[in-house]
């Protein structure tokens, strides 16, 4: 998978796997959107990996909040 230069979604990117999927794309060059329902797990993620990742609280069980 092509990563450098990409933007990706991670979905429960604030902990766990997710976390890690996120930590990955980031070391291989891409940016990354954590979705994640745990404001404050996901804001940590994002602040850890800085300019290259953002967070929106979002519960995508929900597909008001999805969208």
């Amino acid at each position: 998978m092509k990563m450098q230069g990409g933007v990706f979604v991670v979905t429960g990117g604030g902990s766990g796997l997710g976390a890690a999927t996120a930590r990955m794309l980031v070391e291989g060059g891409a940016s990354v959107v954590i979705a994640e329902v745990n404001r404050e797990a996901g804001e940590a993620v994002a602040g850890e990996l800085g300019a290259s990742a953002a967070f929106v609280a979002t519960d995508v069980t929900d597909g008001a909040s999805a969208q």
